[in-house]
């Protein structure tokens, strides 16, 4: 398994990744963008940012596209 560029950082004991090569096209925005935009093309790989948990995969969540959440732990979701 590639391992992803970068340092990796601690919060809250949490060993947070970046889970994609591309470069950051959206930035967060609270009132516009709740995440970050990676460029990719189909079939890039994505790992998760962090150990955890799915606890969604699928397409019934309007405006997301294909998504999946993972829990990180009682604070942290990606």
């Amino acid at each position: 398994m590639p391992v992803a560029s970068g340092p990796a950082r601690e919060v809250d004991d949490i060993n947070w990744t970046w889970p994609a090569a591309g470069a950051v096209v959206a930035s967060f925005d609270d009132a516009r963008n709740k995440g970050l935009g990676i460029a990719g093309k189909p079939g890039d790989p994505i790992f998760a940012a962090a150990d955890g948990k799915v606890v969604y995969a699928g397409s019934g969540l309007r405006g997301y596209g294909n998504l999946v959440i993972v829990k990180h732990n009682n604070s942290y979701l990606t």
